[in-house]
């Protein structure tokens, strides 16, 4: 960026966020708040070894942070997890995980809020199995030697995503103990009769319509229709039957 730009940068005022922004920033904040801090680590290189350390000033306060956000009573089961988590964000040939997934898939397990040592292995599982998905579904939009290749990989892609799901309902029913909860709620309208006046308009030029009163009469509603044939009587005839003076048919 050139000096100028700079300049034209620092010049410019602060940016004020529109009134739907600041609510969503301050549901978002509240959100954070309330939620137990997602632990963060960081990739250390030391000529051929690679470590992963904790991004944190008080390694003791680190650890009861981690093992609460995988849901855990000991920190060396949150140990385990995390190395789970390591190995998942290993790709290729590099023996160093990927920065990026590993707090990511980190992260995702402090929102997913396991509160005991089973939903946080279900956890770690359904971001490992989520993550496997999307990289196969990647390597099915890129080109492959022939389409019986691209059919294995989305196959494979397809049976990641139905496990997926499966681990989710898994999840689902752990929690709520496979339980299911039906409510089914009624409303009832209540009219009395005597508040309830319904009118039949004779059909003129312009078509009939239809009144309907309800309570004191103050509200009223029209529904209108194309215009109709007069009614006829039963007799042999089939004469129409007569509307009284006031627009209304006889019945």
């Amino acid at each position: 960026m050139k000096k100028s730009d700079k300049a034209k940068d620092a010049q410019k005022p602060p940016y004020m966020p529109t009134e739907r922004e600041r609510v969503v920033l301050s549901e978002y904040l509240a959100k954070e708040e309330a939620a137990i801090p997602a632990p963060r680590m960081k990739v250390v290189r030391e000529g051929k070894h690679v470590s992963v350390d904790p991004i944190h000033p008080h390694i003791g306060t680190w650890a009861l942070t981690t093992t609460a956000a995988f849901g855990a009573t000991h920190h060396a089961f949150a140990s385990v997890q995390i190395n789970h988590a390591v190995q998942a964000s290993i790709k290729g040939d590099d023996p160093a995980p990927k920065v990026d997934v590993l707090n990511g898939i980190l992260a995702g397990v402090a929102g997913i809020a396991p509160r005991d040592e089973v939903e946080s292995m279900l956890a770690v599982q359904m971001i490992a199995t989520h993550n496997v998905a999307m990289e196969m579904l990647k390597r099915a939009m890129l080109d492959q030697p022939s389409a019986q290749v691209c059919d294995g990989i989305v196959s494979r892609a397809a049976k990641l995503l139905r496990t997926y799901t499966a681990q989710v309902e898994a999840l689902g029913r752990y929690r709520h103990g496979g339980k299911q909860q039906v409510i089914v709620q009624h409303q009832h309208v209540g009219i009395s009769a005597d508040k309830a006046v319904i009118g039949i308009n004779a059909p003129n030029g312009d078509g009939g319509g239809v009144t309907l009163e309800i309570g004191d009469q103050a509200h009223v509603q029209s529904i209108t229709h194309a215009p109709v044939s007069p009614m006829r009587g039963e007799d042999k005839e089939r004469c129409a039957v007569p509307a009284t003076r006031h627009g209304k048919r006889t019945l």
